[in-house]
């Protein structure tokens, strides 16, 4: 195992590779590209080459280092993430007291156990304004120990003065059929396997989460509820909006979801052709009943409550936003 073995993303590879071989970190990295494409994997990927005692300028994913780093517990290696809170679920912003206590006041403190260390923020653009503030403090007087990783799927909500401080690393979304045979190599069913490539949109942790889900039983109940919905059923809206979830991660998987279907029911209106498999009755069933116009639109509406999210928009808000727009906009159309 090594960063060969890394799904895509070529030119990161070549680039990681030439500053582990080198042997010389600069203080501040940034991992960059749309949400979920793989900056998270590699990021656990260049801790364990830079902390692995077995491997040189790579790791060997089997040592006591390598495996306390999958399991967060090398204390080497901290990560400033958003924070769980048991009573109102995940936060969506990483407020300047948690980047004070989890960084700032460790940054200067000596490694534990190896000779430097690395705190990986992640997802960098959700810091607040005086969250990212405080960073800068240590960009700008960076310990010799200490090294900073920024991780982001959203490079226009970062701080132009952390983004022009830090070594950049560009990510970009990995070919469908590349995915889809890395599902197929790991035991995935086909049709799941090829579904589950399709929605993830070049994501291949999103792919790999989506394959482990009854994912064509998920497509066949949200189909239903997007036919309800083509025919003006305005109840389809709880059914649509359960299907997608109210966990922030759970609400994007259902929109991706619900935007591939979509996808797949404006095609097949367009060609009459719906695809192969166990989703073609039901699509060109939708393609049918709701016709390229309303398909169009419900797109748009779906594009939308995805983008909202990624900005770490509330998730209820975001939902009831697309499945109005789905339902208004079937309700409309068939008026006209």
């Amino acid at each position: 195992m090594g960063l060969s073995q890394l799904l895509g993303q070529d030119a990161a590879r070549r680039q990681l590779s030439g500053i582990l071989t080198s042997g010389r970190l600069a203080p501040s990295y940034l991992f960059y590209g749309p949400e979920g494409v793989g900056q998270e994997e590699y990021a656990v990927a260049f801790a364990k080459a830079i902390f692995c005692p077995r491997v040189d300028g790579d790791f060997c994913d089997a040592c006591y280092v390598c495996r306390r780093i999958d399991h967060r517990t090398f204390p080497d290696v901290i990560w400033v993430e958003l924070r769980d809170d048991k009573n109102k679920g995940k936060a969506n912003v990483i407020e300047a007291d948690q980047v004070r206590e989890e960084l700032v006041e460790r940054a200067g403190v000596s490694p534990m156990q190896a000779e430097r260390k690395l705190f990986i923020v992640h997802p960098a653009e959700a810091m607040s304004l005086s969250a990212a503030n405080c960073l800068l403090k240590v960009l700008e007087e960076p310990p010799s120990f200490s090294h900073l990783l920024l991780v982001c799927g959203n490079v226009n909500r970062l701080l132009p003065t952390l983004y022009s401080r830090c070594q950049r690393i560009r990510f970009v979304p990995v070919p469908t059929p590349l995915i889809e045979q890395s599902l197929l190599d790991a035991g995935t069913e086909p049709e799941t396997a090829r579904l589950a490539a399709e929605i993830s949109a070049g994501r291949p942790g999103i792919a790999r989460r989506l394959a482990e889900r009854n994912l064509l039983e998920e497509a066949l109940s949200l189909l239903r509820e997007v036919y309800k919905a083509a025919t003006g059923d305005a109840a389809a809206a709880l059914g649509i909006s359960t299907a997608m979830g109210k966990d922030r991660n759970d609400a994007l998987d259902g929109l991706a979801l619900l935007r591939t279907l979509l996808f797949l029911a404006l095609r097949a209106a367009e060609t009459g052709q719906p695809p192969a498999g166990s989703l073609s009755k039901g699509i060109a069933t939708v393609a049918k009943t709701a016709g390229a116009a309303r398909l169009t639109a419900a797109l748009t509406a779906s594009l939308a409550a995805e983008e909202a999210l990624r900005g770490y928009s509330n998730v209820t808000l975001s939902l009831d936003t697309v499945v109005g727009e789905l339902v208004g906009a079937s309700t409309q159309h068939a008026a006209s």
